[in-house]
C-alpha cells in the first residue's frame, strides 16, 4: 500500500473516530441534560408536596385549634328529672359571636297550675371561652309527660372562630332520650341546705319574739291516755251509735 492510500486510509479512521466521539458526546449531553431536568421536576414535585404538606399541617393545627361550640340536654345536678338546655364551647380557643336558634321554639310545660312557658335563649353571646358554658332550666320530665310539647328539636349555633371564620354546627335536641332513663337520687349539701329550712320554718313557728314555745305534759299520764284510747274510742263510738238509734 503506497503512502497515498495509507496517508488517506488514516484520514478517514480519524475522521470516522472523530465523529463517533463527537457523537458519543452528543448522546451524553442529552442524557446528561435530560437527567437534570428529571431531577429538577423531582424536586420542584418534592417543594411542592412539601408545601402541601405544611399547608395540610397548618389548616389541620388550625381547624384542631378552632373553637367547638355545641347545644346539648343535659340533667340538672339538682335532680335527675330536671333538664337543662346547654351552650358550651369544647374547644380551645373563644368562640365569639354566638348565635343560636332551636326550632321549634323550646317551650316549658305547665307547673303548678301554670301555663305553657317559652324558654328565654339569648339572641347571641359575645364570646364562649373554652369549656365555657351558657345553661338554663329547660323541663321537668313529670311535667312534660303527656304535655303535648314536641319531643324533637333541631339547633344549630353559629360562631366566629379563628381568622374570623364563620362556623356553624347543628344538632338535635330529643326528649326520647331521657324518656327511658332510671336514676338513683343521691342526697347531698343542696338537700341538707333544704331540711334545714325547713326545721327552720317549723321552729319559726313555736317561736314567741325572742323565746320557743314549749308544751309540756305528764308523760305517765300522756302514755296511759294512749294506751286507753282505743277502748275509750270505741265505747264513745258505740254510745254515739246507741243514743242515733233511740232517736
Amino acid at each position: 500500500m503506497d503512502p497515498e492510500t495509507s496517508a488517506a486510509i488514516a484520514t478517514w479512521v480519524g475522521a470516522v473516530a472523530a465523529m463517533l466521539t463527537f457523537g458519543v458526546a452528543v448522546v451524553a449531553a442529552v442524557y446528561a441534560k435530560r437527567q437534570v431536568e428529571n431531577a429538577q421536576q423531582q424536586l420542584r414535585a418534592s417543594a411542592k408536596d412539601a408545601d402541601e404538606t405544611r399547608k395540610l399541617q397548618r389548616d389541620l393545627l388550625t381547624e384542631q385549634a378552632q373553637p367547638y361550640v355545641v347545644v346539648t340536654m343535659e340533667e340538672s345536678r339538682a335532680g335527675g328529672m330536671f333538664i337543662e338546655l346547654v351552650v358550651k364551647n369544647y374547644g380551645t380557643t373563644a368562640a365569639q359571636d354566638v348565635k343560636l336558634g332551636i326550632e321549634p321554639h323550646p317551650q316549658r310545660a305547665a307547673h303548678a297550675g301554670g301555663t305553657l312557658e317559652r324558654v328565654k335563649i339569648p339572641d347571641s353571646i359575645h364570646v364562649l371561652a373554652p369549656d365555657q358554658e351558657w345553661r338554663t332550666f329547660w323541663d321537668s320530665g313529670n311535667a312534660r309527660h303527656d304535655s303535648g310539647l314536641p319531643s324533637e328539636h333541631t339547633a344549630t349555633v353559629t360562631f366566629l372562630g379563628i381568622g374570623e371564620k364563620r362556623l356553624q354546627f347543628e344538632t338535635t335536641l330529643s326528649w326520647e332520650f331521657f324518656e327511658s332513663r332510671l336514676w338513683l337520687e343521691i342526697r347531698g349539701i343542696h338537700d341538707l341546705a333544704k331540711a334545714t329550712r325547713e326545721i327552720d320554718k317549723k321552729l319559726g313557728r313555736l317561736m314567741t319574739g325572742n323565746a320557743l314555745s314549749v308544751m309540756t305534759c305528764d308523760g305517765r299520764f300522756e302514755d296511759d291516755r294512749r294506751r286507753s284510747w282505743p277502748e275509750n274510742g270505741a265505747r264513745k263510738f258505740l254510745a254515739r251509735r246507741a243514743a242515733s238509734t233511740e232517736d
